[in-house]
């Protein structure tokens, strides 16, 4: 969303508040700086730049800028939490709630993503990695609570890593667009 003239906009800032500007390729800059800041407002990013000249010296580079924008450390915070939790941690949980919301429910995900306030789909994936939700509620010996639990841990574990491939994937994808779309085809 940040547009180029606001990207030049906040190069200009940055030389007037005294931080020496780099060397290169001025065009070759923008678009680097356009395509990691494509997620961000321009008004955010030309008050993350001010809020950077306050504390920096040097040239920022684009994650140096991106640190001082609130949106982007609201979702960091809010994803570092989701990511903080092991399966391990979240299968407990589960296990409470298994007692709690019952074998006949049919909502049973639903329910269990609202009460733990954890996404719905990598739940989902989760339970079933586990034997599911009656196999979950039918559980009777510790043993076979603990074999579901790392199966339950190991599924939780594989999304997080496939969203963080995904996350890699995206930005490479968007960046061979953009070149594309420079040259023309």
């Amino acid at each position: 969303m940040a547009s180029k003239d606001a990207i030049k906009r906040m190069f200009a800032f940055l030389a007037s508040a005294g931080i020496p500007a780099p060397l290169g390729d001025a065009v070759a800059i923008i678009d680097a700086w356009d395509l990691t800041m494509g997620d961000i407002s321009d008004e955010e990013m030309l008050a993350a730049s001010v809020a950077y000249a306050k504390v920096g010296r040097f040239w920022p580079t684009p994650s140096e800028v991106r640190a001082h924008c609130p949106s982007l450390k609201k979702a960091a915070l809010s994803l570092a939490a989701d990511d903080a939790l092991t399966g391990r941690d979240v299968w407990s949980s589960v296990l409470r709630q298994a007692g709690s919301i019952g074998r006949n429910e049919k909502e049973w995900a639903k329910l269990l993503s609202e009460r733990l306030q954890l996404p719905l789909a990598r739940l989902r994936d989760g339970v079933e990695s586990a034997g599911g939700w009656l196999a979950i509620c039918n559980a009777t010996h510790d043993a076979e609570r603990a074999s579901m639990g790392r199966r339950f841990a190991a599924a939780w574990s594989r999304q997080a890593e496939a969203k963080q491939a995904g996350q890699i994937v995206d930005f490479m994808a968007e960046s061979r667009k953009r070149l594309e779309a420079k040259r023309g085809h």
